[in-house]
């Protein structure tokens, strides 16, 4: 059994060999490179929440990413389809259109008058189904409040619409009531006696309050008190006590009554303020002539109030209307008449105070390609990160960017009255990077958010080449302008490589700003008028690389015209001099960048001759002078390039030769020689294994009795075994 289990587990090994040897070599086959085109949707959301106000926010934004989480443009028009989970927290447009050759497209938030958080999700076809969520603030409705204003009616049979029933989250602040209002029921303690209430109120949609009649019943005699309580589906019920009295004659006193002691800090008229005229002994008074009462606010960045109200005649008393604002706060109302001693209240509006900006930056990867972006959201908060409306007459917010060279912001914006918001627009350069956007104003604490950019893709650039003097003597100098632009713009930072198509050398290249690089061009020596094509290269991270050519005459000095004795002599040093001559060579690779330090030799060459070697300089260029007439082969090396070879038949006449290098294959040199000590270990694993196998079967072949030998088998052996 034991040996069964060695033979099969040594199977067992030599497969598992065999399939990682396999699947190692395979994968080096496979590309790793990196997906570069859109590969997933992504939500930003910003700001995070919003008002629970009925409003509609551009807050959502659904951007195009590669598999690395770069933004990725769009091959073509791609639509998005949208969904809130929470309808009646808020919803989202259905559908939104990435265009093509862009990466994001935004999509508008409407809130409802219910706070809650509602997960929004994007889908699109051909993509997997991203989420993100966004929450509503607000005050949650938990309680019908009641109040009287007034809450002393005298008691006359008359019908006042004296009563309002506020909803009021946990605190008591107002709050909003929700889609389709919330019906409230009322009834009377005591509707024969005191007086009746309407039965049946609703609070509207998006408002806090309602107001319902009182009807007295007749009493001349005593004052008498009534609860009206409040019942409505899923909300806690509150009382009101109500008072009726016999009608007095001669007020005394004004008696102020607001209903609700808190309102919205919303810029609404709420008309709930009730100036009563009563006697001392808090008895409803006629006025006995049209009475002016004169009022006011003490803090009318919170309220105001009209300066008076004329209460009427045989009337106890009138309704003043409080105007808010948006400021949250409380103010005292203050009431005055003749012969009247004065009456106060204090009232509070109630709302989420500013004190703080928030940046977001939505979306905050964005490609670095010198484009524009509507993608800077401010949001005034309170201390709890709610948003919170402007009270005053629009923030004046400043915007900083630590990196304009990575994106630029506008310098300021505005976050109008009343609202919470604004939007700003970043300028991305061609740089990529990340920068941090600082939102300052005054009286509010500093916020800050983050963009982050990416090279997504290259911006053509046009290059322009200008020699100081085009045509030039052997040796001389001449100055080179290049000049960079993309989309009409100029562009810094680049790296500029010449070269020469006839030789010459060239200085360092010097950055002169503004998009314009410049260089100083020596002239080799020529023995007649050479043309020598300069070729500049320009690159630069995010741009796609250029070429510009401009052309140099170089010329040999001009000499007097020789005469018939030195004729002669001329034509004969001509003769001796045409045995030797120059040849020159540049090497460069296959993108046409000149190759430095590449070792030139020649391998044969005339006989009696020297062997001709060197190496190429920084231009990529070598010269042999004094070359004497012949068959030439020569041999190249560089190091990261096939190995080339060239032959040339020299007469005497200049020659300049261009030869083109091929890079070696590091990719495939790598697998290779990763190939090779995979191959090894799994070889060694089978020799292993059939090692194993070996000494089982040796093993066996040893325990195997040895045959019987008839001639020494006795019958008593037999017997024995």
């Amino acid at each position: 059994m034991v040996k069964i289990l060695l033979k099969k587990t040594a199977s067992l090994i030599l497969i598992i060999a065999f399939a990682f040897s396999a699947f190692i070599i395979i994968n080096q086959n496979t590309s790793l490179a990196a997906v570069t085109g859109p590969a997933t949707l992504k939500i930003f959301i910003g700001p995070a929440s919003v008002l629970a106000d009925n409003n509609t926010y551009n807050c959502i934004f659904v951007q195009l990413q590669d598999s690395t989480g770069k933004p990725a443009r769009s091959l073509q028009d791609t639509t998005i389809s949208l969904s809130s989970s929470l309808t009646n927290i808020g919803t989202v447009d259905s559908s939104i259109l990435i265009p093509k050759g862009t990466t994001y497209a935004p999509a508008n938030f409407t809130s409802t008058f219910s706070p809650g958080t509602t997960t929004i999700s994007a889908s699109a076809t051909g993509y997997a189904t991203v989420q993100s969520s966004i929450t509503t603030i607000g005050p949650i409705p938990n309680t019908v409040a009641i109040y009287g204003f007034p809450s002393t009616l005298p008691a006359d049979g008359n019908t006042y619409s004296a009563i309002m029933v506020q909803l009021q989250d946990a605190s008591g602040s107002p709050a909003k009531a929700p889609k389709g209002g919330v019906p409230v029921t009322l009834s009377s303690s005591d509707a024969i006696n005191v007086g009746n209430v309407t039965q049946n109120v609703v609070i509207p949609e998006g408002k806090t309050f309602a107001t319902a009649n009182f009807t007295t019943a007749l009493n001349y005699t005593k004052i008498q008190t009534a609860i009206i309580t409040t019942v409505a589906q899923g909300y806690t019920s509150q009382q009101l006590t109500i008072t009726t009295t016999p009608i007095a004659s001669n007020p005394s006193l004004i008696k102020i009554f607001v209903g609700p002691s808190q309102v919205p800090a919303d810029d609404n008229a709420c008309p709930q303020i009730a100036i009563e005229l009563q006697n001392a002994t808090g008895f409803t008074a006629d006025a006995p002539w049209d009475t002016i009462v004169s009022m006011a606010s003490s803090d009318p960045s919170v309220g105001q109030i009209v300066s008076q109200i004329t209460i009427p005649a045989n009337q106890t008393y009138g309704v003043a209307t409080l105007n808010t604002t948006y400021k949250p706060g409380t103010t005292t109302i203050t009431a005055v008449g003749t012969n009247i001693l004065r009456g106060q209240q204090a009232i509070t509006t109630t709302g989420f105070v500013p004190s703080q900006l928030a940046v977001y930056c939505s979306p905050s990867v964005l490609p670095s390609d010198n484009s524009t972006y509507q993608s800077v959201q401010v949001q005034l908060q309170d201390s709890q990160g709610r948003p919170a409306k402007d009270p005053q007459a629009g923030v004046i917010v400043n915007l900083f960017s630590s990196q304009p060279t990575v994106g630029s912001v506008t310098s300021t914006l505005t976050i109008p009255f009343g609202q919470t918001q604004a939007t700003g627009t970043i300028t991305v350069a061609n740089t990529a990077g990340s920068t941090v956007i600082t939102a300052q104003a005054s009286s509010y604490t500093t916020g800050q958010g983050t963009v982050t950019t990416y090279t997504i893709d290259f911006s053509p650039t046009q290059i322009s080449i200008t020699p100081t003097l085009s045509t030039i003597d052997n040796g001389q100098k001449t100055n080179l302008t290049v000049s960079l632009t993309a989309d009409n713009a100029l562009v810094t930072g680049a790296t500029i490589q010449f070269t020469s198509d006839n030789g010459g050398t060239f200085t360092t290249t010097t950055d002169q700003g503004n998009g314009s690089y410049q260089t100083t061009f020596s002239a080799p020596s020529f023995t007649k008028a050479t043309t020598c094509t300069i070729t500049a290269t320009a690159s630069k991270t995010g741009y796609v690389t250029s070429q510009g050519t401009t052309e140099v005459t170089v010329q040999p000095p001009q000499t007097a015209t020789p005469t018939s004795n030195t004729t002669q002599t001329t034509e004969s040093n001509s003769n001796s001099t045409n045995s030797v001559g120059t040849i020159q060579m540049l090497i460069k690779d296959s993108t046409g960048n000149p190759l430095s330090n590449a070792a030139v030799n020649s391998t044969m060459q005339p006989f009696g001759t020297a062997i001709l070697s060197g190496t190429t300089n920084s231009t990529g260029y070598i010269t042999f002078a004094n070359v004497t007439v012949g068959q030439y082969s020569f041999n190249i090396l560089k190091d990261g390039y096939v190995n080339s070879g060239t032959s040339i038949n020299f007469t005497g006449q200049p020659v300049n030769a261009t030869l083109t290098l091929s890079a070696l294959n590091v990719a495939a040199t790598n697998k290779n020689l990763l190939t090779l000590p995979i191959i090894i270990i799994v070889i060694s694993v089978i020799i292993v294994v059939v090692v194993v196998l070996i000494l089982l079967k040796r093993r066996r072949h040893d325990d195997t009795p040895p045959p019987l030998n008839p001639s020494s088998f006795s019958l008593s052996q037999y017997r024995e075994s």
